[in-house]
């Protein structure tokens, strides 16, 4: 998924396999795969933090775009089970519709 804003690589990829009957943690995984960058490490760390049951407030501290927290926040709620789906496709437009203003103003 080249030239697609990061977060929207990973719900998109998260919410395929939710369409898939896969659990989010595959879709997750699957953007780690096939992705490099800043945001792919941040979100292998967040991952691995989660599987070690510590704080993932060590990774996402440091991101600063609202967007990819609020992601990374609605994906741990995921992770322990909560339905998240029509969150995901609600999120899904708005980081399409910023990606969008984003364009527009440069």
């Amino acid at each position: 998924m080249e030239g697609i804003a990061p977060p929207l690589a990973l719900l998109i990829s998260v919410r395929h396999s939710i369409e898939q009957g896969q659990p989010v943690k595959v879709g997750i995984q699957n953007y780690i795969a096939k992705n490099t960058g800043e945001f792919s490490f941040q979100v292998l760390q967040w991952l691995n933090l989660i599987q070690q049951g510590q704080a993932t407030s060590k990774v996402t501290i440091q991101i600063e775009s609202i967007y990819r927290r609020n992601l990374l926040n609605l994906l741990e709620r995921g992770l322990k089970g909560e339905s998240i789906y029509q969150t995901l496709v609600q999120f899904q437009d708005e980081i399409i519709e910023a990606c969008q203003d984003e364009i527009a103003r440069k």
